[in-house]
């Protein structure tokens, strides 16, 4: 296929796999398939990665939010998606798509994104989770409460509403007392304060027996990868779903 071509069929919001994408070459892994989606939604960059399960049927779906570092100016500087490696090794099925934000993550980009992906994909509609980190952490945290969509699990991860700003204080945590979330958080965080973390932790355990809070001694800002690699926490989101 020419390169010609590849472009306009991406500008036509086609999914390419990685051999006809000129943009980057994606790491692959078994069970899934490695692709770029070309996006049309304000507030997101138009690529994608996608990473489709090759189970038969209807899928779940992970939706990971990066960073602040992760906006590259809509470049994909990362093939690599942990959550999707973990699937593949723990051999569970569940779609992950990990889309780029223009700045702070929108609730309402979001819904199109999740629309998109019912309508265009064999998404199962009960099983839709959210996982993100630092400013994706604080836009799981912000879908929550602002979403449209019912979301079976959410997972932030070294977050707050923002650097400085307590989630409890900016929304009304009760609207999330049924909501499975697993928050992790590095004990040595200072760019989202610890203690800010810990007090919303509190909050939550005190009203959702579905709340679950995993702490990481030593770790600062960095508690991305030890949540991400955390063996049981694939198993325990994909046995959540809202038909339940």
């Amino acid at each position: 296929m020419s390169k010609f071509l590849s472009y306009w069929l991406v500008a036509l919001g086609f999914v390419l796999p990685v051999s006809v994408s000129a943009q980057v070459e994606l790491r692959s892994y078994a069970g899934y398939e490695s692709k770029i989606m070309s996006l049309d939604i304000e507030g997101l960059h138009a690529p994608s990665l996608y990473f489709r399960s090759t189970t038969e049927g209807k899928r779940p779906l992970a939706i990971f939010l990066h960073g602040a570092e992760g906006d590259r100016g809509g470049k994909i500087v990362n093939p690599h998606s942990e959550v999707a490696q973990k699937l593949s090794e723990q051999k569970l099925p569940c779609d992950v798509i990990q889309p780029l934000s223009k700045g702070r993550w929108s609730p309402k980009a979001l819904d199109e994104l999740i629309d998109l992906m019912i309508q265009k994909h064999a998404i199962d509609q009960d099983r839709i989770y959210i996982l993100g980190s630092s400013m994706g952490g604080a836009g799981t945290w912000e879908y929550g409460f602002k979403g449209k969509h019912d979301i079976a699990a959410f997972v932030p991860i070294a977050s707050g509403a923002s650097k400085t700003d307590k989630v409890h204080d900016r929304w009304d945590i009760t609207q999330m007392k049924d909501k499975p979330i697993w928050m992790f958080h590095g004990e040595d965080d200072t760019v989202v304060p610890f203690a800010n973390a810990l007090e919303t932790a509190n909050m939550m355990k005190a009203i959702n027996p579905k709340f679950k809070w995993t702490t990481f001694p030593g770790v600062k800002h960095g508690s991305r990868a030890p949540a991400l690699k955390t063996d049981t926490l694939y198993a325990w989101m994909l046995m959540q779903s809202c038909g339940e």
